[in-house]
């Protein structure tokens, strides 16, 4: 039986991240995840905050606030971010796409995540990144925050 080759790579654009068996794909918009392990140069990824507390977001009229994440590459490999989601995903929180999915080591790219509660009382969810670290390939930042009622004069 022969084996076949396949290859990583990671899609700017969409964000997403897929196996490729055969050659790599023909747009230059695609990056093939190599990395440097056998070499001794590793990624080495940071999420900051760790906690993101957006506090009381008024229900009426509807707000939306935002705060903005980092995410870092202590190592001296590229990082290469393979895909960021909401752990719950219950509806009250949402992200932007990171400034880039390569992060060259000694670097950072930014997003932010936003909270709009869908209700009243405390909501909780978690940023969920995923990576070619070693030895973290999941990194989490906690999001809090919680929907009240109006300030308004009645």
């Amino acid at each position: 039986m022969k084996r076949r080759s396949c290859r990583s790579y990671v899609t700017p654009a969409l964000l997403c991240w897929s196996v490729a068996c055969g050659p790599p794909p023909a747009s230059p918009s695609e990056h093939h995840i190599d990395g440097d392990i056998d070499n001794g140069r590793v990624p080495d990824i940071t999420l900051e905050p760790g906690e993101l507390d957006f506090g009381l977001v008024d229900l009426m009229p509807p707000s939306e606030v935002s705060k903005d994440l980092e995410i870092c590459n202590l190592g001296d490999a590229d990082l290469h971010i393979q895909n960021i989601e909401l752990e719950e995903n219950a509806g009250s929180f949402s992200f932007g796409l990171p400034e880039s999915v390569l992060v060259p080591p000694q670097a950072c790219t930014h997003f932010s995540a936003f909270f709009r509660p869908s209700g009243p009382g405390d909501h909780e969810d978690y940023v969920v990144v995923d990576s070619d670290d070693p030895d973290r390939p999941v990194a989490l930042a906690l999001l809090l925050g919680r929907g009240g009622p109006s300030h308004r004069a009645r």
